[in-house]
């Protein structure tokens, strides 16, 4: 089935090269970047879980000021069709980082599945938050084990292109807890 999804993405696309970031980082589970959304965008056979603020939650809330306004219902996550789009930028600080969006994204990611839908996580470039936020769904379902570095070293070597905001890394960082005595020593 992967094949036929992959013979059918290399005669219809135009441009190759919007093909570079979507990668398979679990079972049915699809990284990649804005291009990737594109190609799967209409496939109702494919759930995705958008982790960018622009244009996305722009398009969704249809706001022009700045920011979404904080008192809309959508203001941290907008349900569309087959897609979740989060209010998510790549913010230098974890305490941008909301939990409640962040839950709601890996929720959405595990009903996905649990419906039978591939599911592409995307952001922007699929360098930061995407990835991210497929590192924390491993993480829920057991995929990964020990602590971050361990975590993140297991990671890129299925996602090499993971080059994580400073902000969405110390989220990341944050949710697999501290190193215990033996880890820090050992």
């Amino acid at each position: 089935m992967h094949g036929q999804f992959n013979f059918w993405v290399l005669t219809q696309c135009a441009d190759w090269r919007i093909l570079r970031g979507m990668i398979e980082v679990a079972a049915d589970v699809f990284v990649g970047n804005a291009g990737d959304f594109e190609l799967v965008r209409a496939d109702l056979e494919w759930a995705v879980l958008q982790c960018a603020k622009e244009p996305w939650h722009r398009e969704a809330l249809g706001y022009t000021s700045r920011g979404a306004p904080k008192t809309h219902p959508e203001y941290l996550w907008a349900y569309r069709g087959n897609r979740l789009i989060l209010n998510m930028v790549d913010a230098p600080q974890a305490v941008f980082f909301n939990p409640s969006m962040i839950n709601e994204g890996l929720n959405f990611v595990e009903q996905a599945l649990r419906e039978g839908k591939r599911v592409l996580i995307h952001c922007n470039q699929g360098n930061s938050r995407a990835p991210a936020m497929a590192l924390l769904y491993m993480k829920r379902a057991g995929l990964v084990d020990g602590h971050y570095e361990q975590a993140l070293a297991h990671f890129k070597t299925i996602y090499p292109d993971y080059e994580p905001g400073a902000g969405i890394d110390n989220y990341v960082k944050a949710e697999f807890g501290p190193k215990t005595e033996l880890e820090a020593t050992g």
